[in-house]
């Protein structure tokens, strides 16, 4: 398989899901350590995966510039959004499922339809390729992490207008990863300069 880029958990955490550098994403049962499925598509590095929140789907993100949502039970490609475009970084569910949130080299933060592909949002702010994107617990926020500039290190935005509620600056980097706290309340956020704010 070779360099292994992400790992995620499945929601009920009898499944593992992994992607990497052999254009392909996995998904392992964790009980008996096989492998259940190989998800083929991308032409080039696969860089992030992810589960809906049920658990039946999964969304994969590629240095091809394609996002795609895959079955998690038959291995199928559901959709393609994006292809030969800028790399793809992060990837991440609404928590209801019903949309997706991208970021990459474009330094721009896109919200897409879960089952139609279609662009909802084009979010633009940051003077750097992102690394990150997480919708908040209530899936009203995002944040989006750009490893490339400390003046826009961590963006928050409305998920619902795509418009930016606050930038998060940095003395001296950018941040490589963004998590909210189980009630919303917090963003921790990782880089050279590691900071933990109160939204």
């Amino acid at each position: 398989g070779g360099i292994v880029s992400w790992v995620a958990w499945n929601p009920d955490g009898t499944r593992l899901a992994s992607s990497g550098a052999d254009k392909t994403a996995r998904i392992w049962n964790v009980e008996t350590g096989t492998e259940e499925l190989q998800l083929r598509g991308h032409t080039a590095w696969v860089a992030v995966v992810a589960w809906s929140p049920d658990g039946k789907r999964l969304v994969t993100g590629g240095l091809d510039g394609a996002i795609k949502t895959w079955d998690a039970t038959s291995g199928d490609n559901l959709i393609t959004i994006r292809e030969n475009s800028d790399a793809i970084r992060g990837v991440d569910w609404s928590p209801d499922g019903r949309q997706l949130v991208s970021g990459g080299d474009d330094q721009a933060v896109h919200v897409w339809d879960a089952e139609t592909g279609d662009s909802i949002h084009t979010m633009a702010g940051h003077d750097g390729r992102i690394a990150r994107v997480k919708f908040s617990p209530d899936g009203r926020r995002i944040a989006s992490a750009s490893f490339e500039s400390a003046a826009t290190a961590v963006i928050i935005w409305d998920a619902e207008l795509g418009t930016e509620l606050s930038t998060l600056s940095y003395q001296t980097s950018g941040a490589h990863d963004v998590q909210w706290s189980p009630d919303g309340s917090r963003l921790a956020t990782a880089g050279f300069d590691n900071e933990t704010v109160d939204i």
